[in-house]
């Protein structure tokens, strides 16, 4: 599995992303440009992706990627 950080011009994290043989697996985390966790997205092969919306830190929206099944 690699990993691939991106990072804003003033440090912050921007986003955390996983591969696994050229496809997307694990937790997928981005952040606003002060830090804070905005979005996550889950992917795997075996399950749907689903969205996680945050703002300082409350879960603002929960639902699936448009395409996935669940």
């Amino acid at each position: 599995m690699g990993w691939w950080k991106e990072y804003y011009e003033n440090g912050n994290k921007k986003s955390v992303k996983a591969y696994m043989m050229d496809q997307k697996v694990g937790t997928w985390k981005y952040y606003d440009e002060n830090g804070e966790l905005t979005t996550q997205e889950k992917h795997s092969r075996a399950s749907e992706e689903r969205i996680n919306t945050y703002s300082s830190d409350v879960l603002l929206l929960n639902h699936l990627k448009p395409g996935s099944r669940g």
